[in-house]
């Protein structure tokens, strides 16, 4: 029943409003995406049997000895040892079956162990780290556990060939870790990539093109912008909390402003969850009694590169009155087991109840889609602006034999219909762009008056 209010309320829009500018194409981009880290608590994994157990679905086997976890990575023909930010993360544990759920801090994704066994090539593991080996690994990592080549319209072998051409018979790891960063760049997917820092994504070229591809220009350019549009906020109602990364005010006498500049590192200190959880929740609670009373609300995202997903999900629970399915999530490689349908939790305060009109545009990724699909399909939220950057899940890290090491996507988002956005981005109700989108949504809420 809400999308038919929904439908009803953008074509009464679209009679009474006049002038929407198109929306813009996405392109792929060169800001930094911010990658998902959780807090570093204690391992609750020790009180598992020794023996291996595999992640079902992420190419992941946990070996458990004596209490210790040793995180192995593996794909048909190759065995690296990994990191244990894995297990590191985890924070709760149940047994289920033959196996075990387990489920971290910062993400809301519930992971299978089975038992299982390393194959009879890794069981001396020590893996072989020549440049073939490194291929190998590569190779079946991607096109096991990748998911988007099709929706990316990207041609796995040719890339790998054309890698393969550059790298050559040379076994220094910098010139695969430069032909891989290459291959990644051209790949256009922000939650896939050898360097963070240089990360080439779907995002910011959409501003980069506009401007010759300054980056510097681009970062400013949406500066510039934060501050008209929070400038723009009566005088005396503007406010802000979470370390600055939540502002709110009003920009009418009935409608109100809410802009959300990310969902990581809000609460004072890198890599702290529960900061981060405590700070977004004082700050909302703060913004909904000053503006929560108004009919209309201006929910902006448009430069919320993301973060944590749980943080997503909690500012999402502000706008639901009871538990609601939010949205499908699932492993790529293992789809029927890992499976979920994602609910928001709501809020202990009075949900918002009035017309939400959400601001977007192809900055808007990760965590911040995550939050999007959650309230869009929870309630007749309008989405202005563009579509978003098309960028969900979470980043995993890999290691290849030769020790180079990326971040890749592995899992799939979609609605609760089943439809995926990745690389396409969530579309939008109503097309403005980012510098019109304030404009167009005080026009808006005067055509519902």
């Amino acid at each position: 029943m809400k999308n038919f209010y929904k439908i009803i309320i953008i074509i009464l829009l679209m009679i009474g409003i006049g002038g929407f500018t198109s929306s813009k194409d996405r392109r792929s981009s060169e800001v930094r995406d911010k990658k998902v880290v959780a807090t570093r608590t204690s391992s609750v994994l020790s009180g598992l049997p020794n023996g291996f157990w595999e992640v079902e679905g992420y190419g992941l086997v946990l070996e458990v000895d004596s209490g210790t976890t040793t995180v192995w990575q593996v794909t048909d023909s190759t065995c690296v040892k990994g990191d244990d930010d894995f297990v590191i993360d985890i924070r709760d544990s149940t047994a289920v079956g033959d196996g075990y759920v387990v489920t971290q801090d910062a993400v809301v994704t519930k992971y299978h162990l089975v038992p299982t066994k390393l194959p009879l090539t890794h069981k001396d593991k020590a893996p072989v780290t020549n440049l073939c080996a490194s291929l190998t690994a590569l190779d079946e990592t991607f096109t096991t556990y990748y998911p988007f080549f099709t929706a990316r319209s990207f041609d796995w072998k040719d890339a790998l060939a054309n890698l393969e051409a550059k790298v050559g018979s040379d076994d220094n790891p910098k010139v695969f870790r430069s032909a891989l960063t290459s291959l990644t760049a051209k790949l256009g997917d922000g939650h896939t990539f050898v360097d963070e820092e240089n990360n080439n994504s779907a995002r910011s070229n959409a501003f980069l093109n506009r401007l010759d591809n300054d980056i510097e220009e681009a970062e400013a350019m949406i500066d510039r912008e934060l501050r008209v549009t929070r400038k723009r906020l009566k005088p005396g109602s503007r406010k802000s909390g979470a370390g600055g990364y939540v502002v709110w005010g009003k920009l009418t006498s009935d409608v109100g402003y809410l802009g959300i500049d990310s969902f990581e590192e809000i609460g004072g200190e890198q890599d702290d969850v529960t900061g981060d959880l405590k700070s977004l929740t004082e700050a909302l609670c703060m913004a909904f009694a000053d503006i929560g009373d108004l009919p209309h609300l201006v929910l902006d995202i448009r430069f919320n590169e993301g973060g944590l997903e749980v943080t997503a999900l909690l500012a999402a629970g502000y706008f639901v009155d009871f538990p609601a399915p939010a949205f499908v999530k699932y492993a790529f490689a293992a789809p029927e087991r890992t499976c979920q349908t994602v609910e928001i939790t709501p809020s202990t305060t009075t949900p918002y109840s009035g017309q939400v009109i959400l601001l977007t545009s192809p900055m808007t990724a990760s965590a911040a889609e995550v939050f999007l699909l959650a309230v869009t399909g929870s309630t007749n939220a309008i989405v202005l602006g563009e579509p978003s950057a098309g960028e969900f899940g979470e980043v995993f890290d890999r290691v290849l034999p030769n020790g180079v090491s990326f971040a890749m996507s592995m899992e799939v988002y979609t609605t609760l219909n089943g439809i995926s956005y990745e690389a396409q981005g969530v579309p939008v109700d109503i097309p403005a762009t980012y510098d019109k989108s304030i404009d167009t949504a005080i026009a808006m809420t005067k055509s519902f008056n």
